[in-house]
């Protein structure tokens, strides 16, 4: 057995060059461009990303991702007109969206997969539609249900649905965290949260802009910490 690290090559000054050119011909083509520049940002950093001295590729067109995307807007825009019709036409087309979001989900999550390769071998992907809906439906749901509590253990559900319906050609992958490893990481969240809030609120007792400037530190301070150690959780234990 032999441990393989990942080996990232890629450099700050190079990929912004790739990001500022995406911006504007973003921009420009009042967001056509952003197909190719998806496409353009995905292939520059799995071209730079290397395993065993081989390096991974992103194989997807343009066109295809330009498609779903202009699919999208179009359900949008529908939704967003349904009311100037009927109020009601608006809660219908909602109470269709939400069972056909797992779908979408999973055929996000297939689209991504299929056109991620290594050593000319695809990844896959083989989840459900029922094991989709539970978790990406009911536990948030019960999630909100309990006004956050069972959030932690939804998130946690969602990852490992993820990651146990992926796979490397026939090997399938695994996950190994636990309910406890996100309820933990939560913990510690909420605890920061907590202490930035009251440090900031202190702060303005002294002189009053320090809490609003505190407050945004506390809450990028926050959603750092709770991204980095999801993402953490997630790879070290695949």
């Amino acid at each position: 057995a032999r441990t393989l690290p990942f080996e990232f090559s890629g450099q700050g000054a190079e990929f912004f060059r790739i990001w500022i050119v995406n911006i504007l011909l973003t921009i420009l083509t009042l967001g056509i461009y952003s197909a190719w520049a998806k496409v353009r940002t995905h292939r520059y950093f799995y071209g730079n990303t290397e395993v065993d001295g081989s390096r991974f590729e992103y194989l997807a067109s343009p066109i295809s991702i330009l498609k779903g995307r202009l699919i999208a807007m179009a359900a949008l825009l529908l939704w967003v007109f349904s009311d100037v019709i009927s109020p009601w036409l608006s809660v219908a087309l909602v109470l269709i969206f939400i069972p056909l979001l797992p779908w979408v989900i999973m055929q996000s999550m297939a689209f991504r997969n299929h056109n991620s390769a290594y050593r000319n071998l695809r990844f896959t992907f083989r989840g459900g539609y029922g094991g989709a809906l539970k978790v990406f439906i009911l536990w948030p749901l019960l999630g909100v249900v309990t006004l956050g509590i069972m959030m932690p253990y939804a998130i946690y559900r969602q990852q490992r649905y993820l990651i146990e319906h992926s796979g490397f050609g026939t090997a399938t992958f695994r996950f190994s965290a636990g309910a406890g490893d996100y309820f933990w990481v939560a913990f510690l969240a909420v605890a920061l949260l907590m202490g930035g809030v009251t440090v900031a609120s202190i702060l303005g007792v002294v002189f009053a802009p320090l809490m609003v400037l505190g407050m945004i530190a506390v809450y990028l301070l926050v959603f750092a910490f709770w991204q980095v150690r999801t993402v953490n959780l997630r790879f070290n234990h695949s």
